[in-house]
């Protein structure tokens, strides 16, 4: 009777306070408080804590088939997406989405990924791994699945959890600004725990002196790294803050990582203008790149020709007084 009299209580609230109740709950729990009178049917809609996990929705048995659990886990997205699309607040804390097979559903979960972001979601955790594989410790697929570019330029992302397959073993892998930035608050920014496989790493950055650690350590965890890519970003306005570091000192120490004795033959940089810390960063490369042999500069579409001449005659000076540890190096200008 008590409990009933407290429910009936909390009915009488006002919307706009029952929903950061619920918020505090979690996600299962405030999902079946629909079920406790009309007026709370839909307030699971206005959480904004959400966790969506596979792992309670699709019910796994021995007996169970493949066909089964893909239909299963083609409802549990379109729940996912169905709460999205009736999502009646503001903003989003924390936003997990834990799913095996992402790619069957890539359109869905790029659309689901960009609800968040849009929501100015500060917590976002996506788990792709496979379920059946975590059961039975087997070794993951090194499956790749490319976020949507929301996510690289977002700055309202406070924590960021991503378990897409086995990174370590990732042929390629794209990593994006907030991840740089945040390695440098890491108790031991200078490499991951395990060497990674990686051959091809693409560094989403606009190579602000924030993102010096970070880049160095991705770079110093690739130990059989062949190609590197700098895709610049436009700068994103930060509040002036000291990096502990002279930032055009940084790349000056002799700290040679072993993809850049041994593998590294490519470094590429796309939207090129020929800035401080590009300039920076690319004598660094060729000073220490000792089998390096491409350095592409590719301009920003619609580069005039002035713009192009005067890149031309930066470039000039990345070779200049004998930097280069390779002799095959060559660097080569393009258009965007």
């Amino acid at each position: 009777m008590d409990s009933r009299r407290n429910r009936d209580r909390l009915s009488t609230l006002p919307e706009h306070l029952l929903v950061p109740i619920i918020s505090n709950l979690p996600f299962e729990e405030a999902v079946r408080t629909s079920v406790l009178a009309k007026p709370w049917k839909h307030l699971y809609h206005g959480t904004t804590n959400v966790s969506f996990k596979e792992s309670e929705f699709v019910k796994r048995t021995v007996s169970s088939s493949e066909e089964s659990l893909n239909e299963a886990r083609a409802a549990f997205v379109r729940f996912v997406v169905n709460w999205a699309s009736r999502f009646s607040g503001d903003v989003i804390q924390s936003f997990e989405l834990r799913l095996s097979k992402p790619f069957v559903f890539e359109a869905e979960i790029k659309h689901l990924i960009e609800f968040a972001v849009s929501k100015q979601v500060k917590t976002l955790v996506l788990d792709f791994s496979d379920l059946s594989c975590t059961a039975s410790n087997q070794a993951r697929p090194a499956v790749q699945f490319q976020l949507p570019e929301c996510v690289y330029n977002q700055t309202a992302i406070e924590s960021l959890k991503l378990l897409l397959y086995d990174l370590l073993s990732a042929r390629k892998l794209t990593v994006c600004p907030f991840l740089i930035k945040a390695i440098k608050d890491s108790d031991d920014p200078v490499k991951l725990n395990a060497p990674m496989e990686t051959r091809h790493l693409v560094i989403k950055t606009s190579l602000s002196p924030d993102e010096f650690v970070g880049i160095r350590l991705m770079i110093n965890s690739c130990p059989e790294l062949e190609t590197l890519t700098l895709q610049m970003l436009p700068p994103v306005p930060v509040a002036r803050t000291n990096p502990g570091f002279n930032p055009k000192s940084y790349w000056a120490f002799p700290i040679s990582h072993k993809c850049l004795k041994k593998t590294l033959k490519v470094v590429e940089v796309r939207n090129f203008s020929g800035g401080t810390y590009e300039l920076i960063v690319l004598r660094y490369l060729i000073r220490s790149g000792r089998v390096l042999e491409r350095v592409d500069l590719y301009l920003p579409v619609g580069t005039s020709e002035s713009e192009k001449s005067s890149v031309r005659a930066t470039m000039s000076t990345l070779g200049d007084e004998g930097v280069a540890s390779s002799k095959r190096l060559r660097i080569r200008q393009h258009d965007g």
